[in-house]
């Protein structure tokens, strides 16, 4: 058996013979002094050993050893059990095998106290930082969301990069789910209908190869996939038969695992042109989803960019009450009508999803429309979001704030489209309703007084910008720059204004660093508030400033928050800043997956793409 981690990766064992809480239950015949051949127990406080340096465990000595773990005398029990902890990781594989299906109780027994002691330290030494800083501190995680959010992490490092330690987990992790979810993480991170490239077979090859657990067993099957993709798949349709009757344990799998292996199933059949075989594997979908409205919506983007009509028609009718009890899977299903040609049907659909949940109630209000919207927005359904933050403009409680947030993210999302104007007249409104009620500057909760006005005149700028009107746009930024909380978009727009006198662009840069320096020093008093960490990235790269400071504190922003494309946004801009177009087309590549809809990600994509181009040409 290949040991491919040597001592750089070091697996822990706090050894121990002595009876604990849950330790075996035979109990030991009178003291003797131990054979020769046997190791009396390390004491309790003793630094733990790396396992011996050895390339290779034999299998079947591994397997004979889990058998005297039931024999009838202790110190044979005592010495196989000695001998499996001095094996180390390479004894995981069997003992886990042995703990969750030996029908001998010893062996069992025996078999989950050894995986007790198990201490793991899943950073290599030859990690990335990003890699390291995610894994750190994962083996005191108690919470299971918490590890499959750093799992995602370490799939979204571009390039790759997490792909060697989301093997060590599928390998090391004692939960066989979290194992499971490990390489799905993998799975689904890959291109659609794309075979795994070369590094990445050699890579889960590697780490993979001597492993016996189904995960590792799956992204073997994967790593076949160019040479031999009718076998690959036909061997996919047999993880998942042997998959589904597990679903009642969850000890060992779960709706969510299962889902994930159809899904890639459909996409490799349909690659293979087997479309009968296809929509038969989408059937064994829908016959998993039960109605929660979080899977329908999964399940129903899923289908949509896939462009599987008959599917989604299916999926109506069985689930035609669950649907209209969230506005969000109907609103999807209208997005679906719209993309087959049937206007009328999805203005129906959506008409009914707008019904939902009426009245003027703060709960009705806060909890689901302004998040409905927001998600619309996200979906590039703009018109129906527009409706439902204007819903929640003209009906939320005049005390509170919600009225504003709505507006401001609905000028956000007209700025996004290039509309400016309305985005300027919506805050522009906000700003008054709020005076109207007596509530002064701060129409937004946690945004300074100003701030929101300096935004408007940004938006205003870019309003007249767009009309060829410079003396306007600069009347409306040097406002925005004037305001006690400058709008970080207006300044950056000044810095790039040309012909300014001397003395204006001397007083334009203090202003940069000195909003540059507020920014560290809330980065100083909240480490981890990834919204600091970006605004700073985000000025100083399109500016002037520390730039590798500017592309350090962006990686720690996504570190943060990894599924933010605006975060990835700023650290395309960071590179381009230092003039690094590979890098920066990199990460906008990754900020427009994240946000496919989002028009200034996408222009800065093919922007950064021509620069890339210019610099290869040089």
């Amino acid at each position: 058996m290949h040991c491919i981690l040597h001592t750089s990766f070091v697996l822990l064992w706090l050894a121990a013979t002595a009876p604990a809480a849950d330790a075996p239950p035979a109990a030991p015949p009178p003291a003797k002094k131990p054979r020769a051949a046997e190791k009396p127990a390390a004491p309790a406080d003793k630094p733990p050993a790396e396992p011996p340096a050895k390339a290779e465990v034999p299998e079947k000595r591994v397997q004979e050893l889990i058998k005297q773990l039931g024999d009838k005398d202790y110190f044979v029990r005592q010495r196989a059990q000695n001998e499996l902890m001095s094996f180390g990781v390479e004894a995981l594989d069997a003992l886990l095998v042995a703990a969750n299906t030996s029908d001998d109780l010893e062996i069992a027994t025996r078999a989950k106290y050894l995986l007790k002691l198990m201490r793991v330290v899943w950073t290599d030494k030859n990690d990335p930082p990003e890699v390291k800083r995610l894994l750190t501190d994962y083996e005191n995680q108690r919470d299971e969301r918490t590890k499959v959010a750093k799992m995602q992490a370490l799939a979204d490092l571009p390039g790759g990069v997490g792909l060697a330690a989301l093997c060590r987990l599928i390998r090391y992790e004692k939960s066989t789910v979290l194992s499971k979810q490990a390489a799905i993480h993998i799975l689904m991170g890959q291109p659609r209908n794309v075979p795994p490239d070369k590094k990445a077979v050699e890579i889960v090859r590697q780490n993979l190869a001597q492993s016996q657990r189904p995960a590792a067993k799956w992204l073997m099957t994967w790593a076949e996939l160019a040479d031999n993709p009718q076998a690959v798949v036909a061997q996919w349709g047999k993880w998942i038969e042997s998959e589904q009757p597990l679903l009642p344990n969850k000890n060992e799998t779960n709706k969510e695992i299962v889902a994930a292996l159809v899904r890639l199933h459909v996409d490799w059949l349909k690659r293979l042109d087997q479309t009968d075989k296809a929509m038969a594997a989408m059937r064994n979908l829908l016959d998993l989803e039960e109605g929660e409205a979080d899977t329908l919506v999964e399940l129903l983007d899923w289908l949509v960019e896939r462009k599987e009509w008959k599917a989604i028609d299916d999926l109506a009718q069985r689930f035609q009450v669950p649907l209209q009890r969230e506005p969000l899977p109907l609103y999807i299903l209208a997005q679906a009508f719209v993309a087959q040609g049937d206007k009328p049907r999805a203005e129906k659909t959506a008409e009914l999803a707008f019904k939902l949940n009426p009245g003027k109630e703060l709960t009705q209000i806060d909890l689901h429309r302004f998040p409905t919207a927001s998600q619309l927005r996200q979906r590039g359904l703009y018109d129906w979001a527009e409706r439902e933050y204007r819903y929640v403009i003209e009906n939320a409680p005049a005390a509170h704030d919600v009225a504003a947030a709505a507006a401001y993210a609905l000028s956000e999302m007209f700025h996004d489209l290039d509309k400016n104007e309305q985005a300027a007249k919506t805050l522009d409104d906000a700003i008054r309703a709020a005076k109207e009620q007596g509530r002064g500057d701060n129409v937004l909760s946690r945004r300074a007084p100003g701030e929101i006005a300096s935004r408007m005149h940004y938006f205003y700028a870019c309003h007249y910008q767009g009309k060829n009107d410079a003396a306007k746009a600069k009347e409306h930024l040097k406002k925005a720059v004037e305001s006690p909380e400058p709008d970080i978009d207006a300044l950056i727009a000044c810095y790039r204004l040309p012909g300014q006198p001397a003395e204006e662009r001397k007083k334009l840069v203090e202003l940069i660093k000195k909003t540059a320096d507020a920014m560290q020093q809330e980065i100083n008093d909240q480490p981890t508030n990834a919204t600091n960490y970006n605004q700073y990235a985000w000025l100083v790269g399109n500016t002037e400033g520390d730039k590798d400071a500017a592309i350090r504190y962006s990686k720690r922003s996504i570190e943060l928050m990894p599924d933010a494309g605006g975060y990835y946004d700023t650290l395309g801009h960071a590179y381009a800043g230092k003039g690094d177009y590979k890098n920066a087309v990199e990460a906008q590549t990754k900020a427009a997956k994240l946000e496919p809809h989002s028009r200034q990600i996408h222009e800065k994509l093919k922007l950064f793409q021509e620069k890339l181009k210019e610099q290869e040409k040089k």
